[in-house]
């Protein structure tokens, strides 16, 4: 089969940027100066987080189409992948001196701005690319992001209606009006909107904490369950962990049989106290919580596919964000060590 630039770009576009990146090189092979070539071997290269490739890329392309303005803009995407700013800008600018009515261009000085919090100059961007396409998803979407920094909700909800009016399937919007539904305590109404937003990015903290807040305000067994998990019982987990712990000792204590010294049997008694206060507090902790996400995900997911990655991502989140769930296991292990220890020793 013969190396093809367009099936190069449907790799790319499909995400199977290891086949894409061998289907280029292939096809560079017998078209080395292929500006288009070059082009799409730089995006290939900046999504592998290839950096010096990608810019070198990227000159190759300019080299062989300097007058061509999508260079120019391939080399402004490549600089903002890799954080070069103020380069992707002056790519952007040379691609408009040669194409000043491509709204891709004023889609991504916008999205620049914006990321530097520099929201009047995003919504100035937004709205130039809009003179030429007034139908740009692109640049309604960084409108309506800048309108949302700058305060201006009603505008940006105006914004995100008219993009679902040119194009209903757009997530991006429906996750926006989600947040704002949820805003106003319209729970119902969000929920459709959010679901549908995670679907198609289920890394969107945004939609996900707008989810969570829609569940708890449209079910009430949902809501009354996360009000238990958010208590200052668990905002002051650790507190609570040390009392519990030396009531439960105390009591093992006393009521123990003290038929070893009173050192070793204090020791004996706080640690298992230590364990089973743990356990306690984590057996609660895992039946809220996993009540909560278990609830969430079934109500949200229905794709076996991502399903097994939304809960892979959920097991690595947990575990990355609260050792502290995973210290009061090694408690248990170190009680019991000690147990059988001390019990060898008294025997």
């Amino acid at each position: 089969m013969e190396p093809s630039l367009q099936r190069a770009w449907q790799l790319y576009r499909f995400h199977r940027y290891p086949l894409a990146l061998e289907e280029t090189v292939k096809f560079l092979g017998q078209c080395p100066e292929s500006a288009d070539g070059h082009c799409l071997l730089a995006l290939i290269n900046g999504k592998l987080n290839r950096e010096n490739e990608a810019f070198q890329n990227a000159e190759d392309a300019i080299r062989y189409a300097s007058e061509w303005s999508y260079t120019h803009y391939c080399q402004g995407i490549i600089s903002y992948w890799f954080n070069c700013l103020d380069m992707a800008i002056s790519s952007i600018q040379m691609s408009l001196r040669h194409y000043p009515e491509d709204s891709d261009c004023y889609e991504l000085l916008a999205i620049i701005h914006l990321v530097r919090k520099e929201y009047l100059s995003a919504l100035e961007e937004a709205e130039k690319g809009l003179a030429y396409n007034p139908e740009h998803i692109g640049c309604l979407t960084q409108k309506a992001y800048a309108l949302t920094e700058s305060h201006r909700e009603r505008e940006a909800i105006e914004v995100y209606e008219n993009i679902l009016a040119i194009n209903p399937t757009e997530t991006i919007a429906q996750g926006m009006i989600g947040k704002f539904e949820v805003a106003r305590g319209r729970y119902r109404e969000a929920l459709p909107l959010l679901r549908n937003a995670l679907r198609d990015n289920p890394n969107w903290e945004v939609a996900q904490q707008s989810w969570k807040q829609a569940l708890c305000g449209s079910y009430s067994v949902y809501g009354a369950i996360s009000k238990i998990r958010t208590t200052i019982f668990f905002e002051y987990l650790g507190l609570c962990f040390v009392m519990l712990m030396v009531v439960a000792a105390i009591f093992i204590y006393f009521v123990s049989e003290m038929k070893q010294g009173i050192l070793e049997h204090a020791l004996l008694s706080l640690l298992i106290g230590a364990a089973v206060s743990a356990s306690l507090l984590m057996l609660i902790y895992l039946l809220a919580d996993g009540y909560l996400h278990l609830v969430s995900r079934l109500l949200l997911l229905y794709d076996t596919q991502m399903r097994r990655t939304i809960i892979w991502q959920r097991v690595s989140q947990w575990m990355k964000h609260s050792l502290y769930r995973l210290l009061w296991i090694a408690g248990m292990i170190i009680a019991a060590v000690v147990f059988i220890y001390l019990k060898a020793n008294r025997n």
